[in-house]
């Protein structure tokens, strides 16, 4: 039995307790102090007299589970609520002693507050080094001893361009130039031998694209609890910039050297010398030292004020550089002259000058023979027919003949005033300034000139140059034949083409030629489709008797076309490549090369729906007479929007061949194109709406990323299009979803509707205007939006848009099927569509359509 005066000699504060009945038997004065309470209030009472101090009530609980447990001692942690209300966290210590009938426990507590403060600080520090690390904007990872990436903070996966998963996975030959490696491990060696503490070196690691990124990098070792090496800790700072930097003055300071005439960069206000190529050292005299401590007054000789003058209204008028005669003063006081071409510079709060000057002594000396040679020059100059102009060996026009200024409408003393690049075409190859004599080198090429007036000039270019004995540069001279004319016709050739490939390719008829010999030696994808092919290929390989179901039927035919040359509407019995067989209308006709080959062109169109559906025909008499009603309306616009176009080209016909000669010419053709144009526009929507009305759903997988950017691509060419940011984003509501099913040809056509009125009708003065596509695939279909920033629809017109032939504005040139071959096309899919329009603000199209491979299994 425990004694209650052998609490006394224990340090800590003590209890001693009768297990049994909870009692306590004694406690010790570090124990009172610990409650700041007298022994009589405790002593003799239950354990639960400490409840107020342990305010969970955990102690009970704790002599419970050290009584029952087999050691001799248990250890526990617990917070108690002091007198003065603030926690305090004790390590509990219970020694149990056993003495019939009665046991006992002695209890010491040890204050362990600062303990607690200790781990909690540490944690603190750790999450604070841990977010540091994490947000540092200096780019950092850790090495392993063997140089596997264990981590890397945000800015190093940035700057690599990898995820931190990627990173996490690579080791450092996968990240750093193979000739960078070596000298890496060689001082991460030293380090890990303790030769060195860290090292400091510059390195280059590699971009996930390959790309080189330059860095310095700090290494040093970080160590683990015991004191171990545990990893190299990598700082890399990104310097690509500053490389770049020190790449590009290296280059610029290159060229500067290479130049021949003198070029001198000083301070605009006080003319002090900054800067200079080796040229001017050579033609002043003076080293690069002495140079420096120039001013431009110290070697032009011309009167200061008249100098200042001219300076000062360069800086009035920076953007047109200044050219002038001047003698300038070598060091030993000799003098030259020389032509000087002077700019002016603002960089960050610098104003700079730069000064081009080119000796002339050897070009003043043969100035008579230049003014007999300008005198010929200029008899051809005024009197050709073909533009001519004369630029200066940086491409500044110094003279063009009248025939010029007129093919770009602009006077002759307007010309002088511009530069090369301000009449070139904005999508042909720009020269850079600095590069402008290659531009001379370019003896003959066709290229695009834009006239004042915005519009375009074809012309045919032919350059020649004026050199001075030694072989530089003086003048350019450029000769340009107007081709405008040829350049229109052969857009329209190509135009013409492509449209007939692009009826080709689209018609839902099948498209063949053969010959007797070779058999089909051509046919289009719908050809294909009608026989069961795969691929066009696939068609070549098989004789057009086993496309017959009965072949004595096609010999029948080709007697036809030996005795008439053609037939029409010939119902044929045909064999698909599977066995199965469809109806088809064949037309054919029979077309001789000049060598004397003769081919066998012919369409087929598939007519098994309409042979087996004759009867469903009858039962849909209401539908015939809807469609019949809107066929009255569309041959009553059809009639009149294609004959308008039609009546404006003959009547500019007309017009030009009773002028004689005709001067506007130009304007009646590019009227007769507006006019075909628009033909052309209305033909396709007729096309786009016989294709919705009359072709079955062909379900295929869509890439509806690469439908919509085929639809940017093919109408680049409208009218600002070039001025339209286009985008399109395409997402999943989940990862699981394979994909969307639907008819590639009908999204085609509402695409390029609905794409094509958002770029017609945008707003030229937006800040920056768009047309964003975007598309959520869902498990049922997709949901897509067309947005725009245009030109918007009246609120009254809205109701009406999508009507046949409806027109929203009188400004509109359009057809007025766009929208409604949308609606007719969304519905055909099964879809909606809806419209929301503000007037001058934009537009937004939204439609929804079901994947019709769901379409297909339900009504399976």
């Amino acid at each position: 039995m425990i004694k209650a005066d052998t609490l006394e000699f224990i340090p800590l504060p003590a209890l001693l307790l009768d297990v049994t009945s909870r009692q306590i038997l004694a406690v010790n004065d570090s124990f009172s102090r610990l409650l700041s309470v007298n022994r009589s209030t405790i002593v003799g009472k239950k354990l639960i007299a400490l409840s107020q101090w342990d305010t969970q009530q955990t102690l009970d609980r704790y002599v419970t589970e050290a009584t029952t447990q087999s050691e001799s001692k248990y250890y526990h942690e617990t917070v108690w609520q002091m007198a003065d209300g603030s926690p305090k966290h004790l390590r509990l210590d219970c020694n149990i002693t056993s003495v019939s009938p009665n046991a006992q426990v002695m209890l010491t507590f040890l204050d362990i507050d600062r303990e607690k403060q200790l781990e909690a600080q540490l944690a603190r520090q750790t999450k604070v080094r841990q977010q540091v690390f994490e947000n540092s904007p200096i780019p950092k990872f850790l090495l392993s001893l063997d140089n596997k990436v264990l981590k890397a903070n945000r800015a190093f996966c940035s700057m690599l361009g990898y995820h931190l998963e990627e990173v996490c996975q690579k080791s450092l030959p996968d990240i750093i130039n193979p000739d960078d490696l070596p000298s890496f491990v060689l001082y991460q060696t030293k380090v890990a031998n303790k030769q060195l503490g860290h090292f400091e070196l510059e390195k280059r690691f590699l971009h996930k694209t390959g790309k080189e990124v330059f860095t310095l990098t700090h290494t040093s070792l970080l160590y683990d609890e015991a004191l171990q090496t545990a990893c190299f800790y990598v700082q890399a700072i990104n310097t690509q910039a500053r490389k770049e930097a020190e790449f590009e003055r290296e280059r610029f300071r290159s060229i500067l050297n290479q130049a021949g005439e003198s070029i001198i960069i000083a301070d605009a206000q006080s003319g002090a010398i900054i800067d200079f190529n080796h040229t001017a050292c050579r033609s002043l005299g003076y080293s690069q030292a002495e140079l420096k401590q120039l001013s431009v007054n110290d070697v032009i000789k011309e009167d200061r004020v008249a100098l200042r003058q001219r300076f000062d209204a360069l800086i009035r008028n920076p953007r047109k550089a200044i050219h002038f005669q001047v003698i300038l003063q070598r060091k030993d006081k000799s003098h030259y002259p020389a032509q000087v071409s002077v700019n002016y510079r603002s960089f960050r709060g610098h104003k700079y000058l730069t000064a081009i000057a080119r000796d002339i002594s050897n070009e003043l000396n043969s100035e008579i023979k230049i003014l007999e040679g300008e005198a010929r020059f200029k008899s051809i100059f005024e009197e050709t027919h073909m533009g001519i102009a004369l630029t200066d060996a940086r491409g500044n026009f110094v003279e063009c003949n009248q025939a010029l200024a007129d093919m770009l409408g602009y006077t002759r003393e307007e010309m002088v005033d511009l530069h090369i690049m301000d009449i070139a075409y904005p999508d042909d190859i720009q020269v850079p300034v600095e590069n402008i004599q290659d531009f001379f080198k370019v003896r003959s090429l066709e290229k695009q000139y834009r006239k004042k007036n915005g519009d375009i000039l074809w012309g045919r270019l032919t350059n020649s140059t004026i050199r001075d004995k030694h072989g530089r540069l003086l003048f350019g001279v450029g000769m340009i034949e107007d081709i405008t004319a040829r350049k229109l016709a052969e857009e329209k050739n190509i135009e013409h083409e492509a449209l007939l490939n692009s009826i080709n390719e689209n018609l839902s008829e099948g498209i063949y030629r053969s010959t007797l010999d070779e058999g089909l030696i051509y046919i289009n994808p719908a050809f294909a489709l009608l026989f069961g092919f795969t691929r066009i290929t696939e068609a070549y390989t098989v004789h057009p008797n086993d496309l017959y179901y009965d072949e004595r039927q096609r010999e029948k035919l080709l007697s036809i076309l030996e005795k008439e040359g053609y037939f029409k509407n010939q119902e044929v019995l045909f064999k698909r490549k599977d066995g199965s067989t469809f109806w088809g209308l064949l037309n054919s006709h029979v077309t001789r090369s000049k060598t004397g080959k003769t081919f066998y062109d012919g369409t087929i169109i598939d007519i098994s729906t309409k042979k087996e559906s004759e009867e469903l025909l009858m039962s849909k008499n209401v539908a015939l007479q809807k469609i019949n009603s809107e066929l009255d309306r569309f041959v009553y616009s059809a009639s009149h929007d294609l004959r308008a176009p039609l009546t404006s080209i003959l009547g500019l016909v007309h017009i030009a061949n009773t002028e004689n000669p005709p001067p506007n010419l130009a304007t009646y053709l590019e009227m007769i194109k507006q006019s075909i144009h628009k033909l052309d526009i209305f033909v396709q929507d007729i096309i786009n709406y016989s294709k919705n009305s009359r072709l079955k759903i062909a379900t295929k997988a869509i890439d509806i990323q690469q439908l919509v950017q085929q639809s940017f691509d093919n109408l680049q060419f409208m009218k600002g299009s070039e001025n339209i940011d286009k985008t399109v984003k395409v997402l999943k509501t989940n990862d699981a979803i394979e994909g969307f099913y639907s008819d590639p040809t009908r999204l085609t056509i509402i695409f390029n509707n609905t794409i094509s009125n958002a770029i017609k009708y945008h707003n030229p003065f937006a800040e920056r205007p768009f047309v964003k596509v975007r598309a959520v695939i869902n498990e049922e279909g997709v949901d897509i939006e067309i947005e725009d920033n245009g030109k918007g629809i009246p609120a009254e017109n809205i109701d009406r848009i999508f009507d046949m032939f409806y027109r929203a504005s009188e400004d509109s040139n359009g057809s007025g099927l766009g929208l409604y071959i949308v609606k007719e096309t969304v519905e055909k899919l099964r879809g909606d569509v809806m419209l929301h329009s503000e007037l001058n603000k934009g537009t937004t199209i939204t439609i929804s359509l079901p994947s019709h491979e769901a379409v297909k299994n339900e009504e399976e």
